[in-house]
């Protein structure tokens, strides 16, 4: 079995501090020696070796670690971007700094130096990050123009289910993104004790799998992440504006929020909505009422669309098509409610249970 990095790190830092306290112990024994017994050439390299031992993996292979993390889940934009910014900053910061080496106290020079030198180099990496479209819009000289390569995914889209359907019709034809904090959202909603949202979460995740099975090359689990925020509606919002994507959702918070920042939203219930059967007051229907209304005598059809059709004393003429006047339309979150009653107070033409 090999030794791990942290182990190793750990024998190193260990003799490299027990080294540093033989030399302090040396030092003291020499200066005060006389006026103490304690053997210090003893115990400063124990002491040393304790705290190399404990200490050396919380200054090298874990902050090694942590930094690792991040890079894998920056978008490769975003690296390059830090990394332009990194560069950018330390050249500035040596030019700019030039005249801080006429002050005479070299302490002061020295600190005022690693002071500007860091202050730079942090603003000049915030900067490429926050506005690194346009930074590198103005380097390659081109306009601004909004990605065409990811559609974003948020949990409600892939618990909805109707994705392979527009797919399949050819309707979406950039890469679906699917980030990995949206797969650990529904992983919660799967394991959540209440019964409704268990199921729903589990939904997801099987809608997940059979995107991936059925279209491979279009759908694209990744492991990028926002660490600005702990909130998932607002890290695939910042997520997609940062990489010019648009954003998939039937969460209409999440679709306003969403356009706040100016990012692209295709709404499935809007959508839903824009296709929806035209219905006017008055108009006359022609619907099968199949099964009851939560009142008294109520029927509730539907439309082709999917559209509820509550009917006014339909529940009579359960299993027959039905000639009805829309008396009321009513938007929802949704889509829409209609509601009709009985043209003339008659079922219109009867048919038997099976509608035929």
């Amino acid at each position: 079995m090999r030794p791990s990095a942290e182990f190793i790190f750990r024998i190193l830092g260990g003799f490299i501090l027990a080294g540093l306290g033989l030399q302090l112990g040396l030092y003291l024994d020499a200066r005060y020696g006389a006026y103490t017994e304690a053997p210090f050439r003893v115990i400063m390299p124990l002491l040393g070796m304790l705290m190399g031992l404990v200490l050396t993996p919380y200054v090298t292979t874990r902050p090694a670690a942590a930094l690792r993390r991040k890079i894998a889940a920056l978008p490769a934009p975003s690296l390059f971007s830090a990394l332009a910014g990194l560069v950018f900053g330390l050249f500035a910061s040596a030019l700019l700094s030039i005249p801080l080496w006429l002050i005479p106290l070299v302490w002061l020079r020295t600190l005022l130096a690693m002071v500007f030198t860091g202050l730079m180099t942090y603003a000049s990496i915030m900067i490429a990050l926050t506005r690194q479209e346009e930074v590198w819009n103005l380097l390659l000289n081109r306009n601004p123009t909004p990605s065409a390569k990811y559609d974003v995914v948020d949990s409600s889209m892939l618990i909805d289910g109707r994705l392979p359907g527009l797919l399949r019709l050819g309707v979406l034809e950039r890469t679906l993104l699917i980030p990995r904090f949206v797969l650990e959202e529904l992983q919660a909603i799967a394991d959540d004790r209440e019964g409704m949202r268990r199921r729903r979460g589990r939904l997801g995740l099987e809608h997940v799998r059979q995107l991936r099975e059925l279209f491979p090359t279009q759908v694209l689990l990744s492991e990028v992440d926002v660490p600005d925020t702990d909130q998932v509606d607002m890290k695939l919002v910042l997520l997609a504006r940062q990489l010019g994507a648009r954003l998939l959702t039937v969460d209409y918070n999440l679709a306003q929020l969403a356009k706040v920042y100016g990012v692209q939203v295709l709404n499935l219930r809007e959508l839903q909505q824009i296709l929806q059967i035209p219905v006017r007051l008055g108009d006359t229907l022609h619907i099968v009422i199949e099964e009851r209304g939560r009142n008294p005598r109520q029927g509730v059809g539907f439309l082709d669309d999917g559209t509820m059709v509550v009917v006014e004393d339909g529940e009579p003429y359960l299993g027959q098509e039905v000639e009805v006047t829309v008396t009321k339309v009513l938007p929802t979150q949704g889509g829409r409610i209609i509601f009709a009653q009985l043209k003339g107070n008659r079922g219109g033409k009867r048919h038997g249970p099976s509608g035929v």
